[in-house]
């Protein structure tokens, strides 16, 4: 009997105490959220490779998409994929690319140098203009044997860039 009597008074004082806390616990502080203005005018971005790139041959396939050779991104959408094999010097141009918005902006680069170069470095440049004045030129590279992966930021008010 006094087994259980323990036991109700184990469980009477640790709910009871959750429900204390749970009732006297202040209140979450609101996050006021800003709305984001889409970037407006005449936006494009230049990407130049420096070396061959091929699709990843480590890619996990989990989709009907296949494995990228180069992949860009602003602001979490996607700009520009490329699925085949490009050649070194190959300019790929997107012209009003979708998910840009005014003010600072964040850009993902990611770039597959085939497995016989995985020794040497490898770069790809990249520029975001409107109209023809140029926001941004930067040149990413990766680290020896490693895949290339990069961020930068532009600001599409400003006209700055950092890295």
């Amino acid at each position: 009997m006094l087994r259980i009597t323990g036991v109700v008074l184990c469980w009477i004082f640790f709910v009871g105490g959750l429900w204390l806390y749970m009732n006297n616990r202040p209140e979450p502080l609101r996050i006021e959220t800003e709305v984001l203005e889409e970037a407006t005018g005449e936006y494009r971005i230049e990407v130049v490779t420096s070396s061959r790139l091929v699709p990843d041959p480590f890619a996990l396939d989990v989709s009907d998409k296949k494995p990228a050779s180069l992949e860009l991104y602003a602001n979490g959408e996607e700009v520009l994929s490329v699925s085949d094999e490009l050649d070194a010097g190959s300019v790929l141009v997107v012209g009003n690319p979708k998910g840009l918005i005014k003010g600072i902006n964040e850009f993902f680069v990611s770039a597959s140098p085939p497995l016989e170069n995985s020794g040497i470095s490898h770069a790809v440049r990249v520029r975001v203009y409107s109209g023809t004045e140029l926001i941004a030129d930067l040149t990413l590279w990766s680290e020896p044997c490693m895949k290339l992966s990069a961020t930068f930021t532009a600001d599409l008010a400003g006209d700055s860039t950092s890295e």
